[in-house]
């Protein structure tokens, strides 16, 4: 897995981190951590530390 993420809480499925502009923050980056097997999705951050931390406290309390 790329960047400690933690399994997807759902499936245990392979967790991604993506980076990039979006459509409604055209001037800035956001990011997002999603489940490569079944498409489950955090929240859009505006750090990576940010988006990593969520997604793995989400893991570690399910």
């Amino acid at each position: 897995m790329s960047e400690n993420l933690k399994p997807c809480p759902f499936c245990g499925g392979e967790a991604k981190l993506y980076a990039g502009k979006i459509n409604f923050y055209p001037y800035d980056h956001r990011f997002r951590v999603w489940c490569s097997k079944c498409n489950a999705m955090s929240n859009l951050f505006r750090t990576k530390d940010e988006a990593l931390a969520s997604w793995n406290w989400r893991v570690e309390h399910e």
